[in-house]
């Protein structure tokens, strides 16, 4: 057992279920357009939250469920990111893209990850994936910085923290008392939160 771990996972579960909520709640007041894009990115916020929930159990009191914790993260890894920032795009510049389109998405996010290690490029997808995930965000911050700057600021740091996360942060080691797997999943705690709420702000203006 490691109970700061278990905490922390814990912390992540329940941020990233409470975005995915406030994004399903959204949702269901938004114009047509904005459905799929809400329902992408509550897709994204909610496996990250299945991911962590595992994790808490796994570190907690569940340990045989190590397998179940790698495939779920793994899941998390490859849609979360692309389908938040997708939806970032999408609603920022009101594209309203088909179910079809969305559906598409879908079925290129999960089969890119096989093809990626067929080709041994397996590394540099998963960062290249969740990057682009991150600028889709950040692209939408520019483009509604205007007319929504709190908002705006709110999402970019949201996409920053998820930066500073992975390539800052990390998951091996400690920073002083604090294991940087237990840091790594505070951050990614709040720019969840982060994330839904500057989407949700975008979506209400839109």
């Amino acid at each position: 057992m490691n109970l700061a771990t278990a905490i922390s996972d814990g912390a992540l579960a329940a941020c990233a279920f409470a975005g995915a909520i406030t994004l399903e709640r959204t949702r269901r007041s938004a114009r047509a357009g904005q459905h799929q894009a809400l329902m992408s990115a509550t897709v994204g916020l909610g496996l990250i939250g299945l991911a962590a929930a595992i994790g808490c159990l796994r570190y907690g009191v569940a340990p045989g469920l190590i397998e179940l914790h790698i495939l779920f993260s793994g899941l998390a890894g490859h849609f979360a990111m692309p389908l938040i920032g997708a939806a970032y795009v999408a609603i920022a510049w009101s594209l309203g893209p088909s179910r079809n389109a969305w559906l598409a998405l879908f079925i290129a996010l999960g089969l890119l990850p096989t093809i990626s290690v067929i080709v041994g490029l397996y590394d540099i997808y998963t960062l290249l994936v969740g990057s682009v995930g991150v600028a889709g965000i950040l692209a939408a911050a520019a483009q509604r910085r205007r007319a929504q700057p709190s908002a705006a600021v709110v999402a970019a740091a949201g996409a920053l923290l998820v930066l500073i996360a992975g390539l800052v942060i990390g998951t091996e080691g400690d920073i002083g008392p604090i294991a940087r797997i237990d840091a790594f999943h505070y951050t990614l705690a709040v720019a969840a939160l982060l994330k839904a709420s500057g989407l949700r702000s975008f979506a209400d203006a839109s």
